[in-house]
């Protein structure tokens, strides 16, 4: 408080000693607002500042800035897009054009300092009430006023947050512009890289993304969001190798996540239809991850069916490779072990049947599963339902 009382009473004796020296509407001006009077002051100055003759002085534009940063910070704190902060910006901007000796620049960059601090905190309250777009404005104010006032001061948090704001405000050019020059001044945060990485994708750079995101991961290696982030592109980009990978990497960090163990699950049996060589590895894979799902939620539908399908098409594919002029022990053997095949998926296919009993998909498969057991009555009713649903 002490400095703060240091800093006006220096500014009144700055006021003092230039009246003689100044256009008389800048004086009558000062004296309004060393009588407190900031309605009468700040008319004054704007008068001033209209006159051909005062605004040729850059003290004029000095006191102009000091008077409306004091009338903002008096009267228009809390004023959207306040005009008396615009105006102090402006007038200090002003001074520091025209005055060849540089009087008073010190001072109207502390002005546009301290009018910066305020865009900075009406930036942070817009972004917490999910206001984008206006976030956004107030951070580039905040950030084109801090290189006049602080030209040496870099503020990588600010410089994010204007990116990120950009982001939700869905500018994508902005929003890579901020982004990336955090990233370029090592800003540490995980979520720098999953907003970039996801607005490279969204602008169809696929590679950019994947770079991005997985120079994340290498600092991150832990961050759930970038490493989910990835397992969706990988998705919908068929990668199938590395989003087995991402997954393993995924369910080692969240190993009770039961919905990334399903979907691992499912990328295994596509790796197994696409590489016959590496078939029995993913079978067993899908079906241990199959098992931890069902074992942790025994209601968990996709894993009871999809695991009973993968019995059921493994003794299938069994039976069609058969060569049935073989030996009869031969035959027998390879028939038995297709019966435990079925039998091992019959519990999986009924419990998926008890969670949804009109699924089309689970009837057939029952009726299947029962035909191949020789239990024709079983496989007649479950076929017979199937038949009833559309």
């Amino acid at each position: 408080m002490l400095r703060l009382f240091l800093y006006i009473a220096l500014i009144f004796i700055g006021f003092n000693t230039l009246n003689a020296q100044n256009c008389e509407k800048v004086n009558d001006a000062i004296k309004a607002f060393q009588a407190k009077d900031l309605e009468g002051a700040k008319k004054g100055i704007d008068n001033a500042s209209s006159d051909p003759t005062c605004a040729a002085e850059p003290s004029t534009w000095y006191y102009k800035a000091f008077i409306c940063k004091d009338y903002y910070r008096t009267k228009e704190s809390t004023v959207k897009d306040a005009k008396s902060r615009t105006m102090a910006i402006d007038a200090a901007k002003k001074n520091l054009e025209i005055d060849p000796k540089n009087k008073y620049a010190e001072e109207c960059k502390k002005i546009i300092g301290f009018l910066a601090v305020s865009y900075y905190n009406d930036a942070a309250k817009d972004l917490n009430d999910q206001k984008y777009s206006s976030s956004y404005a107030n951070y580039t104010q905040y950030l084109n006023n801090l290189k006049i006032s602080s030209p040496l001061k870099i503020d990588t948090t600010a410089i994010f947050y204007t990116g990120y704001s950009a982001y939700m405000a869905k500018n994508n050019a902005s929003a890579i512009q901020y982004l990336t020059n955090a990233l370029q001044l090592k800003y540490k945060d995980p979520n720098l890289y999953f907003y970039l990485g996801k607005i490279y994708w969204a602008q169809g750079e696929k590679d950019k993304s994947y770079e991005v995101l997985n120079n994340g991961l290498k600092l991150y290696p832990d961050n759930k969001e970038i490493l989910l982030t990835m397992v969706n592109f990988y998705i919908e980009d068929g990668k199938l190798k590395d989003l087995e990978t991402a997954l393993d990497k995924a369910i080692q960090l969240d190993p009770k996540n039961l919905d990334l163990k399903v979907s691992l699950a499912v990328i295994c049996e596509k790796l197994m239809e696409n590489d016959k060589s590496q078939e029995a590895k993913y079978f067993t894979k899908s079906e241990k991850l199959y098992k931890q799902v069902v074992k942790a939620d025994s209601n968990v539908f996709t894993a009871n069916y999809n695991l009973g399908i993968l019995y059921y098409n493994k003794a299938v594919a069994i039976i069609n490779a058969t060569d049935f002029d073989a030996d009869l022990p031969e035959v027998n053997k390879i028939q038995d072990e297709c019966v435990i095949i079925f039998k091992q998926a019959e519990p999986y296919m009924l419990r998926a049947y008890r969670l949804k009993p009109t699924k089309k998909e689970v009837l057939e498969a029952l009726a299947g599963i029962y035909f191949a057991l020789g239990e024709i009555e079983k496989s007649n009713k479950y076929k017979k339902l199937s038949e009833a649903v559309k």
